[in-house]
């Protein structure tokens, strides 16, 4: 038991050392690129050194994250493409590293930064899975840009019950669970379509009955329940907000103004 909460603990730091080998790795291509230029050429000889840095910090990262990854219910097709992803940055950086110290196998140095550049944009593009993991799959599409929020509401009567009043709540007291890339106990939250789906546990929310609507019985166990929501000692849902939830699907868990 003692082992399982120091592994996961450790894999709570993936966050935050992840971060420690994207700035390596964009220092060392930066450095590269100068020191195309004569008056910066003395750059390079940093550039091992830097690389060095990345990889190791891409492996204890690839480390981390796997830790990570045995703590929660991700979705399942991101989290493996940000697993092969970040494995593959971890051993392309290593390979660069030696490629940069070994003599006896000299590279083009022009062919050596295009290597670099496609480096760089391979780490893009782990970035942006692990942005998906934690964020949702559309948290940097076009739709972003596009998307325009609803004016909110003045008044109770302009209010849509679901979207203005509902999922707000959700948003703030489930969110870190059951929204983005995450689905605990496979279940998601992110739109209305997932919630009724439901999870592992079953039918979340089953409407006109809140008595036979999984998230009602989870909120109003005993909180020393290993089956308590929102878990892990995080903030309970308020009277108030629980007798909202449980009058919208007495209401047929609608959506807009109905």
């Amino acid at each position: 038991m003692i082992l399982a909460d120091v592994m996961t603990f450790l894999g709570h730091m993936h966050p935050m050392v992840v971060h420690l080998p994207l700035g390596f790795l964009v220092l060392a291509f930066l450095f590269r690129l100068a020191a195309h230029q004569e008056r910066y050429r003395h750059l390079d000889e940093a550039v091992p050194f830097i690389l060095l840095a990345g990889s190791v910090f891409a492996i204890v990262a690839c480390v981390l994250g796997y830790l990570l990854s045995q703590s929660g219910d991700y979705d399942r097709h991101l989290l493996r493409n940000h697993r092969w992803m970040g494995i593959s940055l971890a051993v392309v950086s290593s390979v660069f590293y030696v490629l940069s110290t070994r003599r006896w196998l000299v590279v083009p140095d022009r062919l050596f930064t295009i290597g670099m550049g496609a480096l760089f944009l391979l780490m893009l593009y782990t970035g942006h899975h692990g942005g998906m993991l934690t964020h949702g799959r559309d948290y940097l599409t076009l739709n972003t840009l596009t998307h325009q929020q609803r004016p909110r509401p003045l008044s109770m009567e302009e209010a849509y019950i679901y979207e203005d009043v509902v999922q707000p709540i959700l948003q703030v007291r489930c969110g870190q669970c059951h929204m983005g890339g995450k689905r605990k106990g496979g279940l998601s939250m992110e739109t209305m379509d997932a919630l009724l789906k439901g999870g592992k546990a079953g039918h979340a929310v089953v409407p006109d009955d809140p008595a036979g609507s999984e998230i009602i019985r989870r909120v109003r166990m005993n909180p020393a329940d290993d089956k308590f929501m929102p878990a892990n000692g995080k903030t309970p849902l308020k009277p108030a907000e629980l007798a909202i939830i449980t009058w919208w699907i007495s209401r047929g868990a609608v959506e807009g103004k109905k």
